[in-house]
């Protein structure tokens, strides 16, 4: 039976709450985990904890995570991710041992659904001892101006951005405290760079491939390129391949990040890491104006993580056949 979702509007909270009432129990029901009332005692008291915050968090910069949302996140890795397709560990412990020297990672991934980020935690945090609680995720409006949605976005931290795109759908003045608090959260990013040992994820196609990779967002090698600059013991870019479509498949629907609680199941996974590129290695050999150099940069960024992807190139050594 489907269930209708009510268009929440952004920061609203008692309407949320009212449907998660009637929503939880259900998503338990559906997920059949061994103890449910865990993970529906975890779900709202995740959802209280965002809703206490959410005016706070709504225009900030940097988000960190919510104690709450973590241990709601870890749970649902553990019932929704089912099977498993994994290689390139051993990229990952490099990229790992490299921010331990002090340099700053760049994790660089496709996107195909709204679990892409439930699994890549999940595999991290195993590989490698909860390493990616220390993460840094370049977070889109989606996630971050909705209740619902935060209560699982809520267990990262997040710098919080708006897509060029969006903002081209609201009023100027929206439009202005958008960038505005884009400007802020590259200082904060910044700030966060100069001091070494991060990895910041970023999935620089700007929406989800359905498939396939998208081109990627030229404008988002401006990141990059900030990380770059001052990293005390310079930038590794991680490439990283991601499939979790059978966990949250996609709804293009305006309401859809709202429905994953209707749509969420266990399912299986793959995730792939390639090895870590020197930033230096991905510059070209000549001069270029900064536009065709953010084009230049992403295209060498996207095929890295085509590199990964089974059905876009040819697979090499590093991407032989993981584990399930």
């Amino acid at each position: 039976m489907a269930f209708i979702v009510p268009k929440f509007e952004i920061g609203e909270i008692d309407p949320v709450l009212a449907y998660a009432v009637e929503a939880v129990p259900r998503f338990c029901e559906r997920i059949g985990c061994d103890n449910p009332r865990t993970i529906h005692n975890a779900f709202m008291a995740a959802l209280v904890a965002n809703a206490n915050r959410i005016h706070e968090t709504l225009t900030a910069a940097y988000v960190p995570r919510d104690p709450a949302s973590r241990r709601l996140l870890t749970l649902m890795e553990s019932v929704l991710v089912r099977e498993l397709e994994t290689d390139g560990h051993e990229h990952l412990l490099h990229a790992l041992k490299f921010m331990e020297q002090g340099g700053n990672v760049l994790l660089v991934s496709n996107h195909t659904s709204g679990a892409d980020t439930l699994v890549l935690d999940w595999v991290a945090n195993k590989v490698a001892s909860d390493a990616a609680h220390s993460w840094t995720y370049m977070a889109g409006h989606v996630v971050n101006l909705y209740l619902l949605p935060l209560v699982v976005a809520g267990g990262v931290n997040r710098l919080q951005i708006f897509s060029e795109r969006y903002a081209g759908l609201v009023s100027n003045d929206l439009r202005q405290q958008m960038r505005a608090q884009n400007a802020s959260a590259l200082l904060y990013l910044r700030a966060l760079a100069e001091g070494g040992g991060q990895c910041v994820v970023l999935y620089p196609e700007g929406g989800r491939g359905e498939g396939a990779l998208k081109p990627g967002e030229p404008q988002t090698m401006q990141i990059a390129q900030l990380i770059a600059r001052v990293s005390p013991e310079g930038l590794l870019v991680l490439p990283s391949y991601v499939a979790s479509a059978d966990i949250l498949p996609v709804r293009r629907t305006q309401n859809e990040f709202n429905e994953f609680v209707e749509h969420a199941r266990p399912g299986n996974a793959t995730l792939r890491f390639g090895p870590g590129i020197p930033w230096q290695d991905l510059q070209p050999s000549g001069c270029m104006n900064p536009a065709a150099l953010r084009s230049y940069l992403i295209g060498r960024v996207m095929m890295g993580i085509a590199d990964l992807a089974p059905t876009l190139k040819a697979r090499g050594p590093h991407n032989r056949k993981g584990s399930k």
